[in-house]
Formats: structure tokens, sequence, C-alpha cells
């Protein structure tokens, strides 16, 4: 049986992996999936089994046919470590690419050349991601699509929910006995990555936030940026509304804290689907979670708060779910969210695409 070693830093390359283990099981494969720290609880939270990697990373690799490793913007990542290490060990490699932002620092480690970790091949759903690798110098053999198993279920998952007692669902949930308030989720993001500055307020921005009483800003993070402009918005609008805020995986709680008292409640564990299908609209900044939302017929809104930050949302939804940048375009906006009952469905963009398990089953008998 061929060995397969995996590894994900960060939940969103994580969700290429949903799955995978026992698609590779059934095609003869032995895929060995690493991952740590909050990654690995939110895999262990869907029933994944991830391993700590406690060994060298040579001895990881050793015997295996093939490394596939998420990428991050970290550029002292492990899975850069696996792809040097797979080059001078003679293991073939493929790096997935979760998202189209940052891609200029995904294989870059703590050099200053985009491709200098760069494995044997490029696996992404996004035309942005494989075109810029492209341009960048990787031959177009070596840039392929994949499909993003992260949503590959939820059709059953939707099946399942619509089952449901949606009253029931609500009070349990939100606490609503009835329809007498529109459930809106806020999804929120964490102010931080691999380029502190990328998190935080720029002269760029469009959507500024609140000011103190001696005029200062109040905050100079991303996402409570944003969070201030649409909890503001949400002020003057006449619609009963529930807010919830829902935490991103490795969010610290206490950044939140002075919003608390300005929404209707606040979720940071557990899987967030249940949470979006039974709220009426979910309104973020980048995250997947709106994609999920979208793709269960929820109506979706993403605030950004400067145009270059357009590409970090990995919409893979068609028709594309709106965006907005200014303080007119959110007020307009969140209007009509709060507005819509039409829950219509989206449709995947990648749903064509193979899945990773197919792609190493096919790379490996190469």
């Amino acid at each position: 049986m061929k060995k397969i070693i995996a590894y994900a830093e960060d939940p969103g390359a994580a969700n290429f992996f949903l799955g995978v283990q026992e698609d590779c099981a059934k095609r003869g494969l032995d895929l060995q999936f690493y991952a740590e720290g909050t990654t690995r609880e939110y895999l262990l939270d869907r029933h994944e089994n991830p391993i700590e990697p406690a060994s060298p990373v040579a001895e990881i690799l050793s015997g295996a046919s093939m490394l596939v490793t998420g990428t991050s913007e970290n550029r002292n990542s492990l899975g850069l470590d696996l792809l040097s290490t797979a080059r001078e060990m003679g293991v073939r490699s493929a790096g997935i690419v979760d998202a189209p932002c940052s891609l200029s620092e995904r294989f870059k480690g703590n050099s200053e050349a985009v491709l200098h970790h760069v494995p044997d091949v490029i696996w992404s759903p996004y035309k942005e991601a494989l075109d810029f690798y492209g341009s960048a110098g990787v031959p177009s053999d070596r840039l392929l699509e994949i499909r993003n198993p992260h949503f590959d279920g939820l059709e059953a998952t939707y099946q399942r929910l619509a089952a449901m007692d949606p009253q029931q669902k609500r009070q349990e949930l939100f606490g609503l006995d009835g329809a007498e308030k529109t459930v809106l989720i806020l999804v929120c993001e964490v102010s931080d990555g691999l380029i502190t500055a990328e998190f935080r307020r720029s002269g760029s921005y469009s959507l500024t936030g609140r000011t103190k009483q001696d005029g200062s800003w109040s905050t100079d993070l991303r996402t409570n940026i944003v969070l201030e402009e649409i909890l503001d918005m949400l002020k003057g609008i006449e619609t009963p509304i529930h807010t919830v805020m829902r935490l991103h995986p490795k969010d610290d709680r206490e950044i939140y804290k002075p919003f608390e008292t300005e929404v209707s409640g606040v979720s940071y564990d557990g899987s967030p689907i249940e949470l979006v299908y039974f709220a009426d609209a979910v309104v973020g900044l980048t995250s997947d979670l709106l994609n999920v939302a979208a793709l269960l017929g929820k109506p979706v809104l993403s605030v950004i708060p400067r145009e270059y930050e357009r590409s970090w949302l990995a919409n893979i939804v068609d028709p594309p779910m709106p965006q907005a940048l200014t303080r007119d375009q959110v007020d307009r906006e969140l209007r009509q969210l709060v507005s819509d009952r039409s829950n219509t469905r989206r449709k995947r963009r990648d749903i064509g695409f193979p899945t990773v398990g197919q792609r190493i089953a096919s790379f490996v008998e190469q």
C-alpha cells in the first residue's frame, strides 16, 4: 500500500482534506494526515483523525510516495519544511491553494522568491490562483483544478436540516419563538496574518469605523472596524433584528467583548452550519462560511474595508455574492439583505472539478 503524507496548518486548507483519508483507503492508499493546534481540534470536531507532528520531517516522509500539503501565509510553516525536504528526498509533492489571496506568500518561505518552495504540482479551485502561478513561471500542466470537499456534503446537510422543525430550531439556537425577528449572523475573522499590517487600518480604507470622544479611532483591527460599520448601519433599519456574532475558530473572544452588549448572542464553538441555515441572512468579510451560507440558500453579503481585498473572498458561488466597500453600499446592501426572503440557493463554480482523492490517485499512478 502506497504511503501518502498530508499536512494542513489552518482550517481553510484542512477543509480540502475532509473525507480524503477514507477515500484514499478505498483506493488502496495509506494517507497519513498531520495537523496541529487549533486546526487539529477543528478536524477532530469533524470526525477526522489527524496525527500530531512530533517526528523529524525526514522521518515523517520516509517511505512516502507523495506529499500533499495545504498552504498558508506562515513563512515558517511546517508545510514548507515538508516541501523542501520532499524535494531533497525525491518525494513528489502537491500544494493546495485554498483561497485566491496572499498568493505571492504561499511558497516563499523566508526567501524573496515567490516559488522558492514550489511543489511539483499546484492544485486549486480558483482560476485566479492558477493564473497567478502560471504567470510566475509554473508550467500549465502542473497547475490543476480541484473541488473543495468541504462543500460536498452540503446537499445531504441541506436535506437533513430542511426536514427539521424550523421554529423548534430557532428556539433552540436563538431563543426565538417565531419569525418575529430577522436573525442575522455576523461572521467574524481573525485580524491577523503573516503581514500584520494587512489586517490593520490603512489610508486606503473606505470604511473607517467609530471614533472616541477625543477624536481618535476606537480600533485599528480590520474585522472590528467592519463590525462597527455594520452595527451602526443596523441601528437605522426599522426591521427587528436578532444579531449573532459567530467567531472564527482561531479567534480570541476577548477582542469582541466591546460588541457583546450590541448583539443578541455570540457563537464561538461547534459547527456553524445549523446556525446559518436557521438564520435569515449572513454578513461577514471574506470568510468561507459566506460560501456555505450561500449554497444553503441564505442571503449573504461580504463587507470589506478596501478595494484591494475583493480577491480575499474565495467566491465559489454563481451568481457571485455581493460585496460592499462604502457606507452607502453597506447601508443599501444591508437593507436588501434583511428584507430578502427568497432563499435562492446559489450554484458551485467548482462542482465539475476532481476531488483531492482523485487527484492523489491519478498522481501516484503516473
